[in-house]
């Protein structure tokens, strides 16, 4: 468990994992494609930078509707605050605007509230539920010092990516304040299968050898999937099952009959460049990812 004393700047280190010795945030912008399947082939569109700013730019989650993109933003060197992109609208607006840093805009399971992980003023990380019309009226949710990354199971088991000594997968029942420990050594990216009913998170236990896990609730069973590409820990699960990576500008597909392979569905190495984070909205219509200039953040 990280003690409240830590820095602001070492929680920035393990969110941002980009800080360089100057204090720079890296220059990341979010671009959003469409995707459609034709037949069993994905098809993906050229995309649109919808940030298009020199500054950080992260984090991109959809609305239900896919209508809305929420994403993080710094316009000063430490500041972040939610914002939000109407798609059909091109337009951004400010949700938040505390004295605090928010990070990681999600929906709650049921898609009535919002979920930030918030860096309070003791420099502590906390995770926090807000109406989105009221988001200073943010709820904190014991038992969760020292998030990091977060995927709502249910509407009451919320998984955890917990920042330590060593960084620790643990699920916690919001409702009884209990915490179930799952494991050690994993990536940040945490996600819902596209059934609902297995947590998916990136197993680092083997250094050379990266895997995508799944793991099932309420049993907690881990099962290895597919071995991830190397050097890259984002993923992202389509709604037929298939898992989205990236690397060096071009996004890659994997479904169970591709055995450890992953297959080339759309270059973007010279239009937008190197990315990372992956999102897609829950009719996989919409996909959104970061893209990074200079060293991989």
């Amino acid at each position: 468990m990280v003690s409240k004393s830590w820095p602001a700047w070492l929680f920035l280190l393990l969110f941002m994992c980009s800080l360089e010795v100057s204090g720079q945030l890296p220059d990341t912008e979010i671009y959003i494609a469409s995707l459609s399947k034709e037949a069993e082939t994905w098809k993906f569109s050229e995309a649109d930078n919808v940030t298009n700013r020199v500054g950080y730019d992260n984090q991109p989650h959809f609305s239900a509707d896919g209508n809305t993109m929420f994403f993080v933003q710094v316009v000063d060197s430490i500041q972040s605050d939610v914002y939000s992109y109407s798609i059909e609208e091109k337009l951004t607006t400010r949700i938040t605007s505390s004295p605090e840093s928010e990070y990681s805009p999600n929906y709650t399971f049921d898609h009535s509230k919002l979920s930030v992980v918030r860096v309070d003023k003791d420099s502590a990380q906390r995770f926090y539920v807000f109406e989105p019309e009221s988001p200073s009226n943010a709820v904190f949710i014991p038992g969760t010092d020292s998030i990091g990354y977060y995927c709502w199971l249910n509407d009451s088991l919320l998984v955890m990516f917990l920042v330590g000594e060593k960084f620790s997968l643990q699920i916690l029942n919001t409702k009884t304040n209990q915490r179930h420990f799952i494991a050690y050594n994993i990536g940040r990216c945490l996600k819902l299968s596209s059934d609902k009913k297995a947590l998916l998170f990136l197993d680092k236990s083997d250094s050379t050898q990266w895997m995508i896990s799944s793991l099932q609730f309420p049993d907690y069973k881990t099962t290895p999937i597919v071995r991830a590409i190397d050097g890259n820990e984002d993923f992202c699960p389509l709604n037929d099952g298939s898992l989205l990576m990236g690397s060096a500008g071009k996004l890659f597909l994997w479904n169970e009959g591709s055995g450890d392979t992953w297959n080339l569905v759309k270059d973007y190495s010279t239009s937008i460049g190197p990315f990372y984070r992956i999102t897609v909205n829950e009719n996989a219509t919409r996909i959104a990812f970061v893209a990074y200039a200079g060293k991989k953040p």
